[in-house]
């Protein structure tokens, strides 16, 4: 083979040992690519799960306290406010909060109320977020004129004291800065202490059911710390 032939022949070979060459090394890299590309979106899910199912928004976070602005709206005459303190450490899938409630009455009679609740929360989704169920006590103290008690017509002041038990259903919505937002339905009845009877009740909220206890609590905020 002299010196032409073999010129041409590398100049005819050239193109198709390189094809062949990047046939053979083209699908690992590619392989390669998409291995990385894979770990890459597999490490932003992982990630993102762990920010939503183990780090929960308050999940170094052990109290919180809430407001509702919308109680003051449901007196004809004086005032009162609502709030409630949770404790979120004892169960990560579930709150204990205490609601309370102090009812005023300006009018002749000065009437008061008093509520406070012990409840048991638990989240649905088995973690402090979303619907939940609960289940609730709670003790009421109140003072007013002209009541009539079931086993007494004496008038004068009287002092209310009763236990009662219930349940309930809510809906919590927490953020990362730790402000966080929900609305709560319970329902039950006094079980223990004074009967309230007759119809001559001061017009604040938590009398108007007389033994049945009955909350709505549409706009109560809190901060988690």
């Amino acid at each position: 083979m002299n010196l032409a032939q073999l010129s041409l022949v590398i100049t005819l070979g050239f193109p198709f040992a390189t094809v062949l060459a990047d046939e053979g090394k083209s699908p690992d890299s590619t392989q390669n690519t998409d291995r990385g590309e894979k770990i890459d979106r597999m490490a932003v899910q992982v990630d993102e799960i762990h920010k939503d199912v183990v780090q929960s928004p308050i999940a170094d976070k052990n109290w919180g306290v809430e407001l509702d602005p919308l109680y003051l709206l449901f007196f004809d005459k004086g005032g009162g406010f609502s709030g409630t303190i949770s404790n979120f450490s004892l169960n990560r899938s579930a709150e204990v909060a205490f609601p309370f409630t102090y009812e005023g009455n300006s009018d002749d009679q000065g009437s008061h109320a008093f509520n406070i609740d012990a409840q048991y929360r638990y989240f649905l989704s088995g973690r402090q977020k979303g619907f939940y169920i609960s289940g609730l006590t709670r003790f009421q103290t109140a003072s007013y004129h002209n009541i009539i008690f079931l086993d007494s017509t004496d008038g004068g002041r009287k002092t209310l004291n009763r236990l009662g038990i219930g349940f309930g259903i809510g809906y919590r919505i927490f953020s990362r800065a730790g402000w966080y937002w929900g609305w709560n339905l319970s329902l039950g009845r006094y079980i223990v202490g004074d009967k309230v009877g007759g119809s001559d009740l001061p017009s604040l909220p938590s009398l108007w059911m007389k033994d049945l206890i009955l909350d709505v609590e549409l706009l109560k905020i809190g901060f988690a710390f």
